[in-house]
């Protein structure tokens, strides 16, 4: 494929390119009619680019992927296929974001070039958005995953405003007995991916309790 500007930013359009290498000319094509449908800076063109980003580390390590498969009227960002096209794993994605307030005053410090000191909302605030947000990606595709028996993963994208560590991703996943992992056997596991020093790196949390096991990968992407 030929490399015409996609992104005004020419490290996220060499980026963009180098994600393309691991996809199929199908799907290339998707994701050019979607970013010609956004302003560049969008919030959702950024998505667009992360769902890209997921889906280039996902065909990475898996023979064999496809982009907005849809499945009775659904079309999960991504499906792992075997050699012979059945699915054996959807793979969603969602960004964590702060909230709009807070959103609001960085960057308006943006725009005023002034020095921006990021600092955490009340751990429990956190706890609670993440924990609502990736419930409402397990109820969206509950009835999908169970009437394929499909092993099913949420891919969590941090945005760096948004600062949670592992161990609090950890505690709303498996919480005593009031965990997302153990109230939906559905989900099989999480994918959390941030940017980071010039890599985007990929950490997995698998449900022990899962009624349709499948196991990803942790592992690093390259930017450059």
């Amino acid at each position: 494929m030929s490399k015409n500007k996609i992104a005004l930013n020419k490290s996220i359009n060499e980026l963009i390119y180098k994600c393309f290498s691991y996809l199929d000319e199908e799907d290339q094509n998707k994701f050019l009619r979607k970013f010609k449908q956004y302003t560049v800076s969008s919030s959702q063109s950024l998505h667009t680019t992360r769902e890209l980003i997921l889906g280039a580390f996902i065909s990475s390590i898996c023979p064999k992927v496809k982009y907005d498969l849809k499945i009775n009227g659904k079309t999960p960002d991504w499906c792992i296929l075997d050699d012979n096209s059945n699915i054996k794993c959807l793979v969603e994605l969602t960004s964590i974001h702060i909230d709009k307030v807070m959103e609001q005053k960085i960057n308006t410090s943006l725009d005023r070039k002034e020095m921006i000191v990021v600092w955490r909302d009340e751990e429990k605030n956190n706890s609670k958005r993440l924990y609502d947000t990736v419930l409402n990606k397990i109820q969206l595709y509950k009835h999908l995953v169970i009437n394929h028996k499909s092993p099913y993963f949420i891919a969590l994208f941090f945005d760096f405003f948004f600062p949670l560590n592992y161990d609090e991703i950890q505690n709303i996943l498996v919480k005593d007995n009031n965990g997302l992992f153990e109230l939906y056997p559905e989900l099989s596991g999480v994918i959390v991916f941030e940017e980071k020093n010039g890599s985007y790196l990929f950490k997995q949390f698998l449900n022990e309790k899962a009624v349709y096991p499948f196991t990803l990968s942790d592992g690093i992407f390259p930017i450059y």
